[in-house]
């Protein structure tokens, strides 16, 4: 039997402007082994400047109402003394004196600085932080999705965002000030305005398409000159096959898309034949590729992981392979002597699989982990080490 039974889950956080210290989540957990209520919160220091103590306001409610017999709980984080942007609380559970309590809210009241400064924040309004949207989700169409990670990055699968006062970056983390700049990859709103445009990323794609058009019309050509002079010269029976692998070749060089079933037919026929360099096209040209993403239990990307937690969760975005071509993979978590797995079985390009690991009954240690996800030849395709803390 579990120890603690989720009771309530808030995965939109809370947050003020003025505040620079965010509430990423929160969870009400009930405890069976000492039969209380407990808080959770996991918060995020947005500030350069160190802050030795965080106290936050917790009120717990019966459904819709607040609980009779549940009055205003504050909690002290201390020493917490942590770099730019950090996350804390996880591991420090706000004891309810109720076991009534079903759901709840919080906010920051106060911070204190390593300097000695002291700010409050009792009549600051606090909001729910804005979602996250993914680029696929808003962009719709695979082809500008493409377009989009090509010119800007493929970490980058998030919609960028300028909203209440914070910049939602496109590699998926929180900023502070509209026209900030991104504490994690550096880039500003400004530098992905004009590519989440739809018609600049759909112009991108037609003048692709057009130069796709115009090389197939070139390569006709030269197979049409090809096939009468060879006639000419009275050599078609060599001419033409010649002509037909010149022209396969040429479709392949200007179609260089995985999506292209011509494209895969003409490369399967030439290599075949051993014709110059297509082995070394189609391996690279259908290689597996793995994004490995760490997230939160509100699906936001993580930084770190509590070495406490029961699961472990990673989003991982598989691209590549041959049309049609299905890979069974395995994710491998490795914490020291802790090893555990869990398979992806028949996946296809596109698929993002939102892998949970379980920790059972072992004990994970603090410090770096590494998660790997490996395909059926044992072969690698991609790594990510994340850090496991108190």
């Amino acid at each position: 039997m579990e120890r603690f039974t989720s009771i309530y889950r808030n995965t939109d956080g809370w947050y003020s402007i003025n505040c620079p210290v965010i509430i990423m989540a929160g969870a009400l957990l009930f405890d069976a082994e000492e039969e209380r209520l407990i808080v959770q919160l996991k918060l995020r220091k947005m500030t350069p400047k160190k802050i030795t103590c965080c106290k936050v306001r917790v009120q717990a409610y019966a459904n819709d109402e607040i609980c009779e017999t549940i009055d205003d709980y504050s909690y002290n984080y201390l020493d917490i003394k942590l770099e730019q942007v950090s996350e804390f609380g996880s591991q420090s559970p706000i004891i309810l004196e109720s076991v009534f309590a079903r759901r709840f809210t919080a906010q920051v009241t106060e911070l204190m600085y390593e300097d000695g400064e002291t700010v409050r924040f009792d009549d600051e309004e606090w909001s729910p932080i804005p979602a996250m949207v993914r680029i696929d989700s808003y962009l719709k169409k695979p082809a500008l999705v493409k377009v989009y990670q090509r010119e800007c990055g493929a970490k980058y699968k998030y919609l960028p965002q300028k909203k209440g006062g914070l910049f939602l970056c496109s590699c998926g983390n929180i900023n502070f000030g509209e026209n900030s700049r991104c504490t994690e990859c550096g880039k500003q709103y400004a530098d992905f305005e004009p590519r989440i445009d739809i018609d600049y990323l759909s112009g991108i794609v037609e003048a692709q398409q057009e130069q796709v058009r115009k090389a197939a019309r070139t390569a006709k050509k030269c197979l049409i000159v090809a096939v009468i002079l060879a006639l000419l010269g009275g050599i078609a029976y060599m001419a033409i096959p010649m002509g037909m692998r010149i022209y396969k070749y040429n479709y392949i060089s200007s179609h260089l898309d995985a999506t292209d079933r011509q494209t895969y037919d003409y490369l399967c026929e030439l290599m075949r034949e051993d014709y110059k360099d297509c082995d070394e096209i189609y391996n690279e040209l259908y290689a597996w590729s793995v994004v490995i993403t760490p997230v939160d239990d509100a699906g936001h990307p993580a930084t770190s992981f509590s070495r406490q937690a029961n699961e472990f969760h990673f989003e991982c975005s598989l691209s590549g392979g041959a049309p049609g071509q299905r890979e069974n993979l395995e994710i491998v978590l490795t914490i020291r002597n802790a090893v555990f797995r869990e398979d992806w079985n028949n996946a296809r390009t596109g698929n993002t699989r939102n892998i949970t690991i379980r920790r059972g009954n072992r004990g994970v240690s603090e410090g770096n982990g590494t998660v790997r996800v490996i395909d059926s030849e044992g072969n690698t395709l991609a790594s990510a080490v994340v850090e496991f803390t108190n």
